[in-house]
């Protein structure tokens, strides 16, 4: 011992820093004693429970076999494992985000369902890797899989066990959860790894819709609703055929019945597409000669392919732009451990203080990250709503004059732009990032490994809108020119052109003069949207059309509602919770929001 708070066990100190408690221990906060930047979650497991449990030394023991053996970045890897007289220890990857079951709590209960599939695809990807070497989770629950920079990872093995045979069936000893439990175990009869399907399939339904299929006080009562109780789908929140169909399939009560893991492994929502959509990419850029549709066509392609970004990660592979400076992108490891400084010859109180100041530097940076990815999707939301109008325009369902339509389209465009090259500024330094970070909480966000995946992204969104913001700027200024040319605009008309024509040679610039045409123009074109929709029966029934008026509204002031409203704690949940609002629903926010008109 050194000290009633550290202690050395096999070159590792185990500090008093309790992290959370599992079957037969507890885990504590370690690091590596000749690399303090190495911190690890201990596991630390008492000898006592051996004279209370037959099978401790064996559950230990086969835990430590498992982890020893399956190697995936979606599986906590073990670092090294080691036996004292009184305990035993399995120092483990640290993980800094907490466990699903948290994220679901502050996401309001569930997940909205693009973040519940990508963690659902993160978490299949794990269990081929477990799968390969013969194992069973046998406890596979929310609690069970933390997160680390936005990746899942399967943890707690203490119930796992390999099996000779993955496909037949055995009787096992009665572990596990019993919500999460499959039926066969339930009624303690021979099961397979098929059981981990239906934990896994019962944990993905809750992450849609912020419950299980079944619950009971009772395993007995558990079991009898499952056999009597069909599954279920709520209507809201809406969810995707193709996943209801796999959770269905995931949980068949009969196991020789239910999906195996090769089917699910090769399920249609798990494998990637990249191929494909790089295909259908070239086809567009191939087959369509006219400029600007291009533009449009390869902008929106992108959009409806990238609408969210989520803190930490990354557009999809197809799209990302090369760029020269990647050799001097940090490598790929653990950055919340990369920038520690020498600690050899510090205290170990010393060591703890610097590594709980690097952990707290770790939330700075990831509120820095936050902010600037919020930006980010604010300005692919404006873009998105350019695509609307210019969708509605064509297809004539929007009746304004020509010159309001490329001004629209045009100060829409260019609200976005301005919105990526501030953060362009920002991440080269030219300008604060202000929102409360102080210069040295830039600073070290800027050696961090989120620095680099959020610049790598803000620059590829730009590669892909930028084509259509100039195209859109060429067309427009050749069409106001032209109609002022004409001189067939009265007064008003001609003096408003010059105001726009004005604020288009001001480059990417947001000054009073912006601020005013822009808002001028996003109120006319409302105006005479609303006066439709009351004119014009079949607007009401036109989802788009409601849609691109609603967020229309919104891109008046789009970084203060995003900022401010509490309704929906992220951007999937907003577009989710749009895209499958009801007409009337809608069209109550509207007439609500045009009350005064």
């Amino acid at each position: 011992m050194i000290g009633t708070e550290f202690k050395i066990v096999d070159g590792y100190v185990v500090t008093g820093k309790f992290l959370g408690s599992g079957a037969f221990g507890s885990v504590y906060r370690g690091y590596k004693e000749n690399d303090p930047k190495q911190i690890c979650a201990v596991k630390v497991l008492p000898m006592i429970e051996a004279t209370n449990n037959k099978n401790f030394m064996k559950t230990i023991k086969r835990e430590i076999e498992i982890l020893g053996k399956i190697k995936s970045q979606y599986i906590v890897q073990m670092y090294h494992a080691a036996r004292t007289a009184r305990n035993f220890y399995i120092f483990l990857e640290y993980c800094n985000g907490g466990n699903l079951r948290e994220l679901m709590k502050q996401k309001g209960g569930y997940l909205s369902e693009q973040d519940a599939l990508t963690y659902f695809k993160q978490i299949v990807e794990g269990f081929k890797a477990i799968y390969q070497e013969n194992v069973m989770h046998r406890d596979i629950k929310p609690a069970n899989i933390l997160l680390h920079n936005g990746i899942a990872k399967i943890s707690d093995f203490g119930f796992a066990r390999i099996v000779d045979d993955m496909e037949g069936q055995d009787r096992f000893t009665l572990l596990g959860t019993p919500l999460y439990m499959t039926p066969q175990i339930l009624e303690q009869s021979k099961f397979n790894s098929k059981c981990d399907i239906w934990s896994l399939g019962i944990m993905f339904y809750e992450m849609l819709y912020g419950h299980t299929p079944w619950t009971a006080n009772s395993q007995l009562s558990l079991l009898d609703q499952i056999k009597k109780k069909p599954l279920v789908f709520p209507e809201q929140p809406k969810r995707q055929q193709i996943i209801k169909e796999l959770i269905s399939q995931m949980l068949i009560i009969d196991e020789e019945k239910r999906i195996s893991w090769y089917d699910i492994f090769e399920h249609q929502l798990i494998k990637s597409n990249s191929q494909e959509l790089k295909n259908k990419l070239n086809l567009i850029i191939d087959s369509v000669q006219d400029t600007l549709e291009q533009s449009v066509q390869v902008n929106r392609f992108y959009i409806d392919n990238n609408l969210v970004l989520e803190q930490g990660k990354q557009q999809q592979e197809l799209f990302e732009v090369k760029e020269s400076d990647e050799a001097n992108t940090p490598a790929d490891k653990d950055l919340g451990q990369q920038t520690f400084e020498d600690l050899k010859g510090l205290t170990y109180n010393d060591i703890m203080e610097v590594q709980t100041k690097k952990l707290q530097e770790q939330i700075t940076n990831n509120k820095i990250d936050a902010y600037l990815t919020l930006q980010r999707n604010i300005g692919i939301f404006v873009n998105l709503s350019t695509n609307y109008i210019f969708d509605l325009y064509k297809e004539q369902l929007i009746s304004i004059p020509t010159h309001l339509f490329y001004r629209i389209l045009f100060i829409l465009q260019k609200k976005q732009m301005i919105i990526f090259e501030d953060l362009t500024n920002i991440m080269a330094s030219k300008i604060q990032i202000n929102n409360g970070f102080t210069d040295q909480d830039w600073k070290l966000y800027k050696k961090n490994k989120q620095y680099f995946t959020t610049l790598k992204a803000i620059k590829t969104d730009k590669y892909y809108i930028k084509p259509y913001y100039e195209e859109i700027a060429k067309r427009t200024q050749t069409y106001l020119n032209n109609q002022i040319a004409q001189n067939k605009l009265n007064e008003q008309e001609q003096q408003d052109l010059n105001e726009f024509l004005s604020i288009m040679a001001n480059g990417l610039i947001q000054d009073l003069a912006f601020n005013s045409v822009y808002e001028k123009t996003l109120k006319i074109t409302q105006r005479l949207m609303y006066e439709q929709l009351c004119q014009q029966k079949k607007l009401t029934e036109n989802k788009n059309f409601l849609l691109a008026l609603r967020y229309l509204v919104l891109c008046l002031s789009p970084e203060m509602y995003f900022r401010q409203q509490k309704e929906f704690p992220d951007f999937n949940k907003f577009y989710e919770h749009y895209n499958n609002s009801e007409m009337e629903q809608l069209l109550e926010e509207l007439h609500k929001e045009f009350s005064s008109f």
